[in-house]
């Protein structure tokens, strides 16, 4: 397995491989390159924020969209306020396509979240493999899209989360 002392190690790392093995792709007639079924260990977690300039990582827009999710919004103003850009991307005042804060956390009437009901399960079976995420939508990307470009019907995305041997395991199918 891959492992890495940060994430400025694994950036360098993943766009390296993206160049010399990246498979071709054009979802959505976007032109772009992906590596299938990549694993690899950050050494040291807490070295998770880039530092490279030229990636114009922003920690107040990284705290925004963490705040956004984590509030189970789709509101196009909550975001657009720490990243502008986002409102170049929609057609209305809410995110259908990159909300998985809100699949994830909001509560649907009086039933738990995905989020509490991971919990409570990892909680009472830390060895539960039933541990998933699951963050599809019919509108998937409806919203959240470019006016020039064709929107792809459905998307779906799929976290399972793990605990055992004493670490935290994320495994992400999109």
């Amino acid at each position: 397995m891959n492992r890495f002392w940060d994430i400025d190690q694994v950036q360098r790392w993943a766009l390296a491989n993206l160049q010399e093995e990246g498979n071709e792709v054009a979802p959505r007639g976007l032109n772009t390159r992906e590596l299938l079924a990549q694993t690899f260990t950050i050494e040291n977690p807490r070295a998770r924020c880039l530092s490279d300039a030229a990636r114009g990582w922003s920690l107040p827009a990284a705290i925004g969209e963490l705040a956004w999710h984590l509030a189970a919004s789709d509101d196009l103003q909550f975001i657009s306020y720490y990243i502008p850009r986002w409102s170049e991307l929609s057609d209305s005042s809410h995110i259908a396509g990159s909300c998985y804060g809100k699949r994830i956390f909001d509560r649907t009437g009086t039933h738990a979240s995905q989020w509490q009901r991971l919990v409570g399960l990892l909680r009472s079976d830390r060895n539960s493999r039933r541990a998933i995420l699951r963050c599809p939508t019919s509108n998937c990307c409806s919203t959240l899209r470019r006016k020039t470009v064709p929107v792809r019907p459905h998307c779906s995305s799929l976290c399972a989360i793990s605990v055992y041997t004493q670490s935290f395991t994320c495994a992400a199918t999109m």
